[in-house]
Protein backbone atom coordinates (compact mmCIF):
# COMPACT_ATOMS: atom_id res chain seq x y z
CA UNK A 1 0.00 0.00 0.00
CA UNK A 2 1.57 3.21 -0.73
CA UNK A 3 1.74 5.86 1.60
CA UNK A 4 0.68 9.16 2.03
CA UNK A 5 2.01 11.59 -0.27
CA UNK A 6 3.88 14.43 2.11
CA UNK A 7 2.71 17.87 1.96
CA UNK A 8 5.19 20.13 -0.41
CA UNK A 9 7.20 22.62 1.79
CA UNK A 10 9.04 25.48 0.67
CA UNK A 11 7.42 27.94 -1.59
CA UNK A 12 9.67 28.53 -4.27
CA UNK A 13 9.76 29.81 -8.11
CA UNK A 14 12.46 28.66 -10.98
CA UNK A 15 13.45 30.08 -14.16
CA UNK A 16 10.16 31.59 -15.56
CA UNK A 17 8.65 32.29 -13.09
CA UNK A 18 6.62 28.98 -12.44
CA UNK A 19 5.36 29.44 -8.75
CA UNK A 20 5.14 26.23 -6.79
CA UNK A 21 6.33 24.40 -3.56
CA UNK A 22 9.00 21.50 -3.10
CA UNK A 23 7.80 18.16 -2.74
CA UNK A 24 9.95 15.19 -1.65
CA UNK A 25 9.46 11.81 -1.22
CA UNK A 26 8.90 10.55 2.28
CA UNK A 27 12.42 8.79 1.78
CA UNK A 28 14.15 12.29 1.03
CA UNK A 29 16.06 10.80 -1.71
CA UNK A 30 13.66 12.44 -4.61
CA UNK A 31 12.27 16.23 -4.65
CA UNK A 32 11.12 18.48 -7.43
CA UNK A 33 9.22 21.64 -7.82
CA UNK A 34 5.01 20.78 -7.85
CA UNK A 35 3.52 23.67 -9.55
CA UNK A 36 0.68 25.62 -7.63
CA UNK A 37 -2.58 23.86 -7.97
CA UNK A 38 -1.01 20.45 -8.38
CA UNK A 39 -1.18 17.43 -7.02
CA UNK A 40 1.16 14.66 -6.31
CA UNK A 41 -0.67 11.18 -5.25
CA UNK A 42 0.99 8.25 -4.33
CA UNK A 43 0.54 5.20 -6.08
CA UNK A 44 1.92 1.43 -5.95
CA UNK A 45 5.66 1.53 -7.59
CA UNK A 46 6.17 -0.41 -9.87
CA UNK A 47 6.47 -4.30 -9.49
CA UNK A 48 9.47 -5.49 -10.54
CA UNK A 49 12.13 -8.46 -8.74
CA UNK A 50 14.73 -6.44 -6.91
CA UNK A 51 16.82 -9.96 -6.85
CA UNK A 52 17.63 -9.47 -3.21
CA UNK A 53 18.40 -5.62 -3.84
CA UNK A 54 16.94 -3.42 -1.32
CA UNK A 55 15.65 -0.17 -3.03
CA UNK A 56 13.08 2.83 -1.31
CA UNK A 57 10.44 2.19 -4.21
CA UNK A 58 7.81 5.64 -4.53
CA UNK A 59 5.89 6.06 -6.93
CA UNK A 60 3.58 9.45 -7.56
CA UNK A 61 1.23 10.42 -10.40
CA UNK A 62 1.00 14.27 -10.71
CA UNK A 63 -2.22 15.82 -12.01
CA UNK A 64 -2.51 19.52 -13.46
CA UNK A 65 -4.51 22.24 -11.66
CA UNK A 66 -7.52 20.85 -13.60
CA UNK A 67 -6.77 16.90 -12.03
CA UNK A 68 -5.46 15.72 -15.28
CA UNK A 69 -2.83 13.30 -15.13
CA UNK A 70 0.11 15.15 -16.32
CA UNK A 71 3.41 13.08 -15.62
CA UNK A 72 4.68 10.02 -13.25
CA UNK A 73 7.15 9.93 -10.90
CA UNK A 74 8.66 5.85 -10.40
CA UNK A 75 11.94 5.86 -8.10
CA UNK A 76 13.82 3.23 -6.86
CA UNK A 77 13.19 1.02 -10.04
CA UNK A 78 14.96 -2.32 -10.34
CA UNK A 79 16.95 -2.55 -14.09
CA UNK A 80 19.69 -4.02 -16.05
CA UNK A 81 20.41 -1.57 -17.94
CA UNK A 82 19.59 -3.02 -21.46
CA UNK A 83 18.47 -1.06 -23.98
CA UNK A 84 17.75 -1.17 -27.77
CA UNK A 85 18.34 2.00 -30.49
CA UNK A 86 14.97 3.43 -31.58
CA UNK A 87 14.08 5.24 -34.47
CA UNK A 88 12.53 8.29 -36.01
CA UNK A 89 13.13 10.34 -32.50
CA UNK A 90 12.04 14.18 -33.23
CA UNK A 91 12.84 16.65 -30.29
CA UNK A 92 11.29 19.87 -29.73
CA UNK A 93 13.25 21.09 -26.57
CA UNK A 94 15.34 19.78 -24.34
CA UNK A 95 18.22 21.29 -21.66
CA UNK A 96 20.70 19.95 -19.22
CA UNK A 97 20.08 19.05 -15.60
CA UNK A 98 23.81 19.61 -14.23
CA UNK A 99 22.83 19.03 -11.02
CA UNK A 100 21.24 15.41 -11.59
CA UNK A 101 24.88 12.88 -12.08
CA UNK A 102 24.12 9.33 -12.54
CA UNK A 103 26.06 6.78 -12.74
CA UNK A 104 27.02 6.17 -15.99
CA UNK A 105 28.56 9.58 -16.34
CA UNK A 106 26.07 10.39 -18.90
CA UNK A 107 24.53 14.17 -18.65
CA UNK A 108 20.66 14.14 -17.67
CA UNK A 109 18.42 15.94 -20.19
CA UNK A 110 15.37 17.32 -19.76
CA UNK A 111 13.54 16.82 -23.48
CA UNK A 112 9.64 17.40 -25.00
CA UNK A 113 9.78 14.88 -28.33
CA UNK A 114 8.05 12.84 -30.63
CA UNK A 115 8.57 9.23 -30.99
CA UNK A 116 6.88 6.17 -33.09
CA UNK A 117 4.28 4.69 -30.87
CA UNK A 118 5.12 0.73 -31.88
CA UNK A 119 1.97 -0.38 -30.25
CA UNK A 120 -1.33 1.81 -31.55
CA UNK A 121 0.91 3.08 -34.74
CA UNK A 122 1.62 6.97 -35.57
CA UNK A 123 3.33 8.90 -33.28
CA UNK A 124 4.00 9.88 -29.23
CA UNK A 125 4.26 13.04 -27.82
CA UNK A 126 6.43 13.07 -24.52
CA UNK A 127 8.25 15.34 -22.16
CA UNK A 128 10.35 13.35 -19.48
CA UNK A 129 14.09 13.51 -17.99
CA UNK A 130 16.92 10.85 -19.84
CA UNK A 131 20.40 9.88 -19.94
CA UNK A 132 22.22 11.05 -22.29
CA UNK A 133 22.59 13.98 -24.83
CA UNK A 134 19.44 13.69 -27.26
CA UNK A 135 19.73 13.40 -30.80
CA UNK A 136 17.57 15.96 -32.45
CA UNK A 137 16.59 13.61 -35.30
CA UNK A 138 17.13 10.07 -36.14
CA UNK A 139 18.03 7.81 -33.22
CA UNK A 140 17.38 7.10 -29.71
CA UNK A 141 17.30 4.77 -26.86
CA UNK A 142 14.22 2.41 -25.73
CA UNK A 143 15.71 2.84 -22.36
CA UNK A 144 16.25 6.62 -22.47
CA UNK A 145 13.83 7.47 -19.73
CA UNK A 146 15.48 5.18 -17.18
CA UNK A 147 18.10 6.77 -15.39
CA UNK A 148 20.60 4.67 -13.57
CA UNK A 149 22.12 6.04 -10.47
CA UNK A 150 24.50 4.56 -7.74
CA UNK A 151 22.03 4.67 -4.91
CA UNK A 152 18.61 3.52 -4.91
CA UNK A 153 19.19 1.98 -8.81
CA UNK A 154 16.91 3.52 -11.16
CA UNK A 155 14.25 6.48 -11.27
CA UNK A 156 12.01 7.01 -14.49
CA UNK A 157 9.99 10.83 -14.73
CA UNK A 158 8.10 10.98 -17.26
CA UNK A 159 4.88 12.70 -18.91
CA UNK A 160 1.81 11.31 -19.57
CA UNK A 161 0.11 12.75 -22.30
CA UNK A 162 -0.63 9.58 -24.59
CA UNK A 163 -4.79 10.36 -24.90
CA UNK A 164 -4.60 14.31 -23.80
CA UNK A 165 -1.24 15.94 -25.57
CA UNK A 166 -0.26 17.12 -28.72
CA UNK A 167 -1.79 14.84 -31.77
CA UNK A 168 0.70 16.15 -34.67
CA UNK A 169 4.02 18.04 -34.67
CA UNK A 170 1.77 21.93 -35.01
CA UNK A 171 -0.23 20.69 -32.17
CA UNK A 172 3.01 19.68 -30.00
CA UNK A 173 4.84 23.24 -31.04
CA UNK A 174 1.36 25.31 -30.15
CA UNK A 175 1.77 23.70 -26.61
CA UNK A 176 5.01 24.82 -25.72
CA UNK A 177 3.54 27.79 -25.62
CA UNK A 178 1.15 26.89 -23.07
CA UNK A 179 1.29 27.68 -19.20
CA UNK A 180 0.53 23.56 -19.15
CA UNK A 181 3.81 23.03 -20.68
CA UNK A 182 6.02 25.78 -18.95
CA UNK A 183 4.65 24.07 -15.38
CA UNK A 184 5.35 20.51 -17.01
CA UNK A 185 8.86 21.44 -18.26
CA UNK A 186 10.04 23.45 -14.46
CA UNK A 187 8.82 21.02 -12.77
CA UNK A 188 11.29 18.38 -15.14
CA UNK A 189 14.35 20.80 -15.10
CA UNK A 190 13.79 21.06 -11.01
CA UNK A 191 14.25 17.33 -10.22
CA UNK A 192 16.84 16.72 -7.80
CA UNK A 193 18.32 13.51 -5.98
CA UNK A 194 19.44 13.34 -2.19
CA UNK A 195 21.49 10.07 -1.50
CA UNK A 196 20.66 9.27 2.24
Amino acid sequence: MPSASPDPVQPTAVPGEVAGSVFTTPDGIYSFLLPAGWEAAAVEPLDLPTYGVELSASAYVISDVSGQPIARFDGGVPGDGAALPSPDHLVFDSELLPHVEPESGLPVYFVFESLPDYEEGGRLYQARLQAGKPAFEGMSSQMAGKIFMEHNDVFIFTSTLDETGPASEEEARQWMETEQYSQLRAMLLSFAVSPA
